[in-house]
């Protein structure tokens, strides 16, 4: 009994790695940290309600995170000093839907995508690669 509940935890492990899109969000040129999760969310929000009259909403969804383990709110938001053939989409905030704690931030500032996200919460980034440059989910 013990060596199932070993192999289980360890297909379920495995699962977990094989969908962390980690490793691909960084080859893409993403730079992502989730050691500084709380403080990196506080400036990306910041920056969304001191900047507001310069941010548009873009879209908004609900989806079913893997990461997470449970829906989603997500959230994007365009910067008007931006150029959309520069990056479509400035900063990106997913929420739990059930208790609507951020899980992740994904925003664009001098020319660098950042990705930072709960730890605790989800063991990798999003499911979210991007299938062009200047976009960041």
């Amino acid at each position: 009994m013990k060596g199932l509940l070993i192999s289980v935890a360890l297909l379920f492990g495995f699962n977990t790695f094989a969908t962390c899109s980690n490793e691909a969000l960084s080859e893409i040129g993403f730079k992502i940290e989730s050691t500084k999760f709380h403080s990196n969310t506080k400036k990306v929000l910041n920056w969304l309600s001191h900047d507001e009259d310069f941010f548009v909403d873009d879209i908004e969804t609900k989806f079913f995170s893997t990461q997470y383990g449970g829906y989603v709110q997500f959230n994007s938001y365009d910067h008007l000093s931006t150029p959309q053939m520069e990056m479509y989409g400035d900063i990106v905030v997913i929420r739990a839907l059930s208790s609507d704690e951020v899980l992740e931030v994904r925003w664009y500032k001098n020319g660098i995508k950042h990705i930072s996200y709960n730890a605790k919460k989800q063991g990798c980034a999003s499911d979210l690669v991007p299938y062009a440059d200047n976009a960041l989910f």
